[in-house]
């Protein structure tokens, strides 16, 4: 018996650590609140993911359609942010955020923080050119 409650609390404690250390690799959360059937919304939606993989911010990715999820059924973060872009639905909404304390890093339409995230991504890439490939490119130009 005591073998077992012993099991049981060195498991759960294991498992407290994991859910600790998962909030802290992943400090930001993007939030989408979209409208599915719009094509533009779609895409976007499609895209968020793919962008967290690529991206130097490590952000994990809250995708809320608009025609399955009712305010009410968004975490109180989320409604808190989106409420005032959640009805219309002719927007997208996304917001960019620490969750552990708060802080609203980009929030707007999807249009306008995808652009800001597709820059800073742009931004952070760094390509190894050696010197003979500019020797060539500087040749071509003379």
């Amino acid at each position: 018996m005591r073998v077992i409650v012993i099991f049981c609390s060195l498991f759960g404690l294991f498992s407290e650590l994991l859910a600790a250390g998962n909030e802290l690799l992943v400090s930001k959360q993007l939030i989408y609140v979209f409208s599915s059937g719009v094509e533009e919304h779609d895409f976007r939606a499609g895209n968020w993911s793919r962008l967290a993989e690529v991206s130097e911010l490590e952000f994990a990715v809250l995708l809320f359609d608009r025609g399955k999820t009712e305010l009410i059924d968004l975490p109180e973060f989320a409604a808190e942010l989106a409420s005032p872009y959640f009805f219309d639905k002719s927007t997208d909404y996304a917001a960019l955020f620490n969750p552990i304390n708060g802080q609203v890093s980009i929030a707007g339409r999807g249009e306008e923080v995808e652009e800001i995230l597709n820059a800073r991504l742009a931004g952070s890439l760094t390509t190894d050119v050696d010197e003979s490939t500019w020797g060539k490119i500087k040749e071509l130009f003379q």
